[in-house]
């Protein structure tokens, strides 16, 4: 029996989750962190490869709310 495994959530999934829990639009997001409106709804659509550093970005501007 061949074993499969389900993805359970994405790193869009997280930055909308957190994006959300702060009543955030994709434009707020992007003034509090300096990464592009593009690259942010991107990323939550999981339509793109992400850089580290944007996710760092993006991690500190969720963590100065926090």
């Amino acid at each position: 029996m061949a074993e499969t495994s389900a993805i359970l959530f994405t790193v869009g999934d997280v930055i909308r989750k957190l994006r959300k829990e702060r009543h955030w639009s994709i434009r707020k997001l992007e003034e509090q962190s300096g990464v592009g409106r593009m690259t942010i709804s991107s990323i939550e659509r999981n339509l793109t490869n992400y850089h580290h550093n944007t996710l760092n970005t993006l991690a500190v501007a969720f963590q100065k709310t926090a």
